[in-house]
């Protein structure tokens, strides 16, 4: 072979290959020890290989011995390309064994003879393509690792067979003349190129995979950080997995959901035929929408929107479903709240009540009557005012919830209020012997505001601090002025339940005593928006219940 054939072979193989290498590194493995050795070593043995091809200015071993570091290397080159090989321990163990190694290799060269060179690289190099192949084989990965792997180990058997053959063999000193160097020249350009290809598909995989895997991390976030229920489930309505927000209008945790069935929310308040064709739908490839009365870990009922999606595989068939749920509990009180005052907006409740609450009157005026009648017509009278007054407040809850109330401000005593409603509660507090203490400053004398809202506000919480208190005991309405505003807080010795507490002031509370309807805490929170207040709460065993209003600086 000529110089010019060999400078011609050598340049068609080992410039892209050169190419190929430097873009590998800039592009993806700048960061990394052992893609910087490669580079340098790709480079030394092509332009060593050129110069000795061209002018033969370059001794012979330089190329050789270039080509055998390199090769040496070639391993941490091919697990840089498998991203998670390289960031865990036993990459960071093969790095440092293979850098050990080409030290070992380039001080223990130069004074052994060609032989024992080449046995000692075959040697080593059998070594290193042995242990990652070893760590890719017991790794649970895709096939693609596992062919890698067959390929270190079939390296290593090479290598290992080329050092026993080499070792066993005839002499080798008089191999390195002649064409044989030419041909060994050309032959680690065409190592380098299959190398460099076989990294560089490896790494256009990994590159693949890692984005494949952030796809799935994002989605992976949108899911947890949803603000609606969302849960995936298998063909049999096993969960597979649930977010945060699932946990928390279920009462149960993730951990908790997972491989459970769906049955486990069924309240039982549902016909078995609405379930029956909700299967049916979802089965058929179709989605569901629908409301879903569902019961939490601790007992508690609640409502939920959902909408249910199959999972469908490419042959149409079912695989699983996706569930997205909204809670709506809140939406479904007001819903039933809004029926109860259009029932009573529709029956006009206020004209017979009107009747009722005047006839008494004429009665006791124009007839002579023994003091039992007169009581009775008075606790007629009595009834049908405090009836009136139940559905003038519940109109005007209504006003306010759907935003159709004027509010007429003037400048308003809470004082004097809070002497009115305790007057109006007299009767209660002498039959519990409950005392009410007042601890009102003359900064609560005069505030403006809505005096027929304020009113209610103030005899919703008052009256509920009266009949949740113990007999015998003290409700103490205290006002402080601050930077801020306006605090009030009315306190009793009571306890409000647990499984309360979380809904007093967000829906519809179940009430606390016989026969309460739930409408006061719910109506004094509706009322204190209204107002610009705001309006909170602490119950514990140990000092009882306070409920606190705030009134801003801006609304006094």
């Amino acid at each position: 072979m000529d110089i010019k054939t060999l400078f011609i072979s050598v340049s068609i193989i080992s410039i892209p290959a050169l190419a190929l290498s430097i873009y590998i590194y800039w592009v993806h493995s700048r960061t990394h020890l052992g893609a910087r050795y490669w580079l340098l070593a790709v480079a030394l043995i092509t332009v060593s290989t050129l110069l000795f091809a061209l002018v033969k200015v370059v001794p012979p071993f330089v190329t050789i011995h270039a080509g055998n570091t390199m090769l040496l290397s070639a391993p941490i080159f091919i697990t840089i390309s498998i991203g998670r090989f390289f960031t865990k321990p036993p990459g960071r163990i093969l790095i440092g064994m293979e850098i050990g190694a080409i030290i070992i290799f380039n001080i223990l060269a130069p004074f052994a003879s060609t032989r024992e060179r080449i046995a000692l690289f075959a040697l080593i190099f059998a070594f290193l393509w042995f242990y990652p192949g070893l760590f890719l084989v017991r790794q649970a990965w895709q096939g693609i690792y596992r062919v890698l792997a067959f390929i270190f180990f079939t390296a290593a058997a090479v290598s290992l067979f080329r050092a026993v053959g080499t070792w066993l063999g005839p002499d080798l000193d008089t191999l390195l003349e002649g064409d044989l160097v030419q041909q060994i020249s050309i032959a680690f350009m065409l190592i380098i190129w299959m190398v460099m290809i076989t990294g560089y598909i490896l790494l256009q995989y990994s590159r693949a995979l890692d984005q494949v895997n952030q796809e799935t991390a994002k989605l992976r976030l949108a899911i947890d950080q949803n603000p609606q229920a969302i849960s995936i489930s298998d063909v049999d309505g096993r969960i597979t997995t649930a977010n945060e927000a699932f946990a928390q209008s279920s009462g149960y945790t993730i951990a908790e959901l997972i491989g459970q069935n769906h049955r486990i929310l069924k309240s039982g308040q549902h016909p078995r035929s609405m379930y029956q064709d909700m299967w049916q739908e979802l089965l058929a490839g179709n989605p569901w929408k629908g409301e879903i009365l569902n019961k939490k870990k601790n007992g508690e009922l609640y409502w939920e929107y959902a909408v249910i999606s199959p999972i469908l595989t490419a042959g149409r068939q079912v695989s699983g479903f996706f569930a997205v749920k909204e809670n709506i509990t809140e939406q479904k009180c007001l819903q039933e709240f809004k029926s109860r005052i259009e029932n009573l907006m529709k029956h006009d409740l206020k004209t017979p009540l009107n009747a009722v609450i005047n006839l008494p009157d004429l009665i006791l005026e124009g007839a002579n009557l023994d003091d039992d009648q007169k009581e009775y017509l008075q606790i007629i009278q009595k009834s049908g005012e405090t009836m009136l007054d139940q559905i003038s407040r519940s109109l005007d809850l209504y006003k306010i919830e759907s935003g159709q109330y004027a509010l007429h401000k003037e400048p308003v005593s809470i004082t004097e209020i809070v002497e009115e409603i305790e007057m109006s509660l007299t009767a209660a507090t002498v039959e519990q012997s409950i005392v009410i203490e007042k601890q009102l400053n003359v900064a609560a004398s005069s505030i403006t505001t809505d005096r027929i809202l304020l009113y209610r506000l103030l005899s919703n919480i008052i009256k509920n601090a009266v009949e949740a208190a113990p007999a015998r005991s003290q409700v103490t309405i205290q006002a402080e002025q601050s930077a801020a505003g306006l605090q009030i807080h009315f306190h009793n010795v009571g306890v409000i339940p647990v499984e309360i507490r979380p809904l007093l002031f967000n829906t519809i509370a179940p009430s606390q005593k016989q026969g309460g309807t739930g409408l006061g805490t719910y109506s004094a929170r509706l009322i204190a928006d209204a107002l610009g207040f705001q309006i909170s709460f602490v119950s514990t065993a140990e000092s009882g219940t306070c409920v606190t209003i705030s009134i801003p600086i801006d609304k006094l």
